[in-house]
């Protein structure tokens, strides 16, 4: 604690120092030696006070005309300004100094207790004993700490082992950590539990660091009855507990909301999943489970076959041509290519060949797994994975978008909620591409509209200011478009794109921070846009094997080399 500021008081007395001391060095030929006290101080005790007595036992008397007394760190003087005591437990250091006819005596505190900020550990300073005392009994000490607050953690045996080192010892032992706390240990979320194999999941990161890209299981059959999943219970966690014992709460786990459909049942009091018929599984991020039957169209969705809309899981062995369209409530598989269609599905969806054409969307609830796509448009509500690439195509999902060390991204507006990882990125010779993460989809085209919104309005107000003057400041429709202009500029400040934030809370500090990650195994070229969450960085040079990331105190996005 700093000491209370103070006017210098300047006397013809003396000063009586209320603590026992012991020299240990000197400062120099111009001052008066340093003392050290190995006497612990108790919070508010009285360090030094002025004495107007001409007794010279247990006195300092004043060979100088006046002294003045200067309060030091953790010190404060009382309003008469004739003592000065201690704000706090600790070692009192006593410096005096000489200057013409005048004795300085400072005074400072030396904490025996530092507790760190976030409460979970304790240290001390432990000075040796003066000359013929004896130190204090572990008893002693501890009955201090606990003065001193510590409720939970103490370490007695290094309390002991302390202090007999610290035993015909000259220099203090510091930084002693006696006491620490415990963390909170969060609950775990409830989850569904699969009792049989639904994977592998393409971009599921392996034990060595390495990403899964394995192909993508689907169509996986069902039996009449049988047990598909089983609800596990989310946890409580426990509390931790800091060194002053005040309790930490912990974060429960969270309840997982289960939905089924089709020949999919679930029951409530065990808690398991089960088939009503057979059929083909199709779960969708991990908490969606649908049983249903499977329709295989041999060849091409065109003339012959017509636009597709089914209940069930479909297998196309074939392309999808122009000007049609698929809908599917479970799984959907392509054996070939998309041109220029439109394709909706529930479940997941794996497009064994590419997508091409401005006409073409792809919208999924579930995860995508793709070849190539080129000049379209991609939507997933689950985990998307590019095998080969992305040509001037817009990919937008709500968890990681995983490209394939081989893909190349070129001229591609990607965003994705969770972490991005790609292979080569942008063009020397084309539009600039685009990385985001830890964006909400929905958000950031809200932000896109906002931004869009004030470029317009502003325009409009232009064009009234060139066509009145100075006299647009009275025109209605001018006065109009300025408060409109103010509504959708506080708007677009305060849009957090951050997910699972609240909306408006881009000012918040818990809210404005996101850990995802851009990482790029092969080459990112120079004016490659990045964005992490409500951070931008525009890439002045080119870049290999490198991750981006948002440094926390700096508060922008910095880069790291992988290798």
């Amino acid at each position: 604690m700093n000491s209370t500021p103070t006017k210098n008081l300047l006397m013809k007395k003396s000063f009586k120092i209320h603590f026992l001391s012991e020299l240990l060095q000197s400062v120099g030929e111009d001052s008066i030696p340093e003392a050290y006290t190995s006497e612990i101080i108790r919070k508010d005790q009285i360090l030094i006070s002025k004495e107007t007595s001409d007794k010279r036992d247990s006195t300092e008397q004043a060979n100088s005309r006046e002294i003045e007394l200067i309060p030091g760190e953790n010190t404060a003087v009382s309003e008469d300004g004739n003592t000065i005591k201690s704000l706090i437990t600790g070692y009192p250091f006593l410096e005096r100094r000489k200057s013409g006819q005048v004795l300085s005596v400072k005074i400072n505190m030396i904490p025996l207790v530092h507790i760190q900020a976030d409460k979970m550990r304790a240290s001390m300073t432990l000075y040796p004993a003066l000359s013929g005392k004896e130190l204090l009994k572990p008893e002693e000490l501890e009955a201090i700490l606990i003065e001193e607050g510590i409720g939970y953690g103490l370490d007695r045996t290094l309390l002991n082992e302390s202090l007999k080192n610290l035993a015909g010892l000259k220099s203090p032992l510091q930084g002693i950590p006696f006491a620490r706390g415990i963390l909170p240990i969060d609950g775990k979320d409830a989850y569904l539990r699969f009792q049989l194999e639904i994977g592998p999941i393409p971009g599921t990161i392996l034990r060595d660091g390495t990403i899964d890209y394995r192909d993508r299981k689907i169509f996986t059959g069902v039996d009449e009855n049988q047990v598909i999943a089983v609800r596990v219970p989310q946890t409580s966690g426990s509390p931790g507990i800091n060194v002053l014992g005040e309790t930490i709460p912990q974060q429960p786990g969270k309840d997982i909301s289960i939905k089924v459909s089709g020949d999919a049942a679930f029951s409530p009091e065990t808690g398991k999943i089960f088939a009503t018929r057979s059929g083909i599984l199709s779960t969708v991020k991990g908490n969606e489970v649908k049983v249903s039957a499977k329709q295989i169209i041999s060849g091409d969705v065109d003339f012959s076959v017509g636009n597709i809309e089914s209940k069930d899981s479909v297998d196309i062995k074939g392309n999808v041509h122009p000007g049609f369209s698929v809908k599917t409530k479970g799984d959907l598989r392509i054996g070939g290519n998309i041109e220029s269609a439109a394709i909706v599905s529930k479940g997941n969806v794996v497009v064994n060949g590419g997508i091409l054409g401005v006409n073409s969307r792809l919208e999924t609830e579930g995860d995508t797994d793709i070849n190539f796509a080129e000049r379209t448009e991609i939507i997933a509500g689950g985990r998307i994975v590019i095998r080969k690439g992305a040509y001037y195509t817009s990919v937008t999902g709500d968890d990681d978008i995983f490209c394939s060390p081989e893909s190349k991204i070129v001229g591609s507006v990607i965003c994705c909620a969770g972490n991005f990882v790609g292979g080569d990125v942008g063009s020397h010779h084309g539009q600039a591409a685009s990385i985001a993460a830890g964006v909400d989809g929905k958000r950031y085209l809200k932000h896109k509209s906002l931004k869009q919104q004030i470029l317009d309005i502003e325009s409009k107000l232009e064009i009234i200011r060139t066509r009145k003057g100075k006299k647009c400041q009275t025109d209605a429709i001018y006065q109009q478009y300025e408060m409109e202009l103010q509504q959708v500029q506080a708007s677009f400040r305060k849009l957090n794109l951050i997910p699972a934030t609240p909306a408006y809370s881009r000012n918040e500090p818990a809210c404005s921070t996101s850990d995802a990650r851009i990482t790029i195994h092969g080459k990112v070229t120079s004016s490659t846009k990045l964005r992490i969450g409500n951070l931008t960085k525009t890439l002045d040079d080119e870049r290999s094997a490198v991750e981006f990331f948002i440094d926390g105190n700096l508060g922008q996005i910095i880069a790291k080399n992988l290798y």
